[in-house]
């Protein structure tokens, strides 16, 4: 397989990025790196880099914390990637849903489309977490201890009247 210039790939050196924070040279918008490879072509470094949301480019450019608000922020899919554990609230501050999600974006957008009590979502709280099981314990331990109104109970427990 080329590169898009139509030149062989050069071999890629595992690389380093301090701050965590990229953007492609063609779009720059804040990503934050999964990994990051280097390579030298025609005497120059460059940088391929795969993001947090997925994404990747092999014309990175990497930034300090202070380059992310002049570019308008971090992207919102690095942002909810990773594994969280969340709580949605009404106007009144009522417990709707608890969950746990690796890709908070694409899960609010499966709520929006297919869950009848999103539109009564007005405050999210996330928790990050530093694994999927840690995540879905705390998902289970929550549900339990807290009793949310939407949430399945486990069979032979009662929703506590709060």
């Amino acid at each position: 397989m080329s590169a898009p210039d139509g030149k062989p790939w050069p071999s890629f050196t595992q690389a380093v990025c301090k701050t965590g924070l990229a953007a492609s040279s063609r779009r720059m918008m804040v990503h934050r790196v999964e990994s990051l490879r280097c390579y030298i072509r025609d005497g120059r470094a460059e940088f391929w880099a795969e993001w947090v949301c997925g994404g990747s480019t092999n014309r990175a450019v990497i930034l300090t914390e202070a380059d992310v608000e002049p570019l308008g922020g971090i992207c919102s899919r690095c942002e909810t990637a990773g594994w969280f554990m969340y709580r949605c609230r009404d106007n009144n501050g009522l417990l709707l849903y608890i969950g746990s999600s690796g890709n908070l974006y694409l899960r609010f957008k499966n709520h929006a489309r297919n869950t009848p009590w999103w539109p009564d979502v007005a405050d999210i709280e996330k928790v990050p977490y530093p694994s999927e099981a840690e995540a879905r314990a705390a998902e289970r331990h929550a549900i339990l201890a807290e009793s949310p109104l939407h949430n399945k109970q486990p069979a032979g427990r009662a929703r506590s009247a709060a």
